[in-house]
This record gives structure tokens, sequence and C-alpha cells, in this order.
């Protein structure tokens, strides 16, 4: 997934390639309780113009990680089940 991402969207400046607080087996987990468990699915949330409009807000300081994007990705999939089924709780745990 890393790799994919990194072929995806690394040529914005701001993007880590390496995962940010939450670990790989946690973000696995979150797309699988959202029912994402292949790779043609997980495509399927990227919206089409995501590149575009990521590029009008201001960037974080802290740049954006892999774990980042596929969180952001299932919240704009579906935000209710996102919080309903996946998050379980903080990313400093």
């Amino acid at each position: 997934m890393r790799r994919y991402l990194l072929n995806k969207f690394g040529d914005n400046l701001e993007f880590k390639h390496e995962f940010g607080s939450a670990s790989d087996s946690h973000v696995i987990d979150q797309l699988r309780s959202m029912g994402i468990n292949t790779p043609a699915q997980f495509e399927k949330l990227i919206p089409v113009d995501f590149k575009e409009r990521y590029r009008r807000i201001q960037p974080s300081k802290y740049g954006t990680c892999a774990t980042g994007l596929v969180v952001w990705f299932l919240i704009i999939h579906d935000r209710k089940k996102y919080f309903a089924t996946a998050y379980k709780g903080s990313y400093d745990s």
C-alpha cells in the first residue's frame, strides 16, 4: 500500500511515504472494518479529483503520511460508517 500511495501521490512535496501515528496494521484493520479487502476496492475509494482538491487546502506543518491519506479516503467514502465501525479510538495509543 505504501508503494501504491507513493506512486500515486508522491509528486506532492508534503507527502511522506512512511506511516504516521497509526500503525500499518491499525489502518489495514480499519480498511477491513469498512469492507475494503483488495487493492481494487481501495482504489475505488479515492476521489478522481483528490490531488487537485488537496493542493487547494492549507498544507499541514507535519506533512501528510500514508496512513493519513488512507483515513481521509475512508472518511470521504462514508464518514458515518468510518466513525461507527472503523475508528476505534485515538491514534496516540
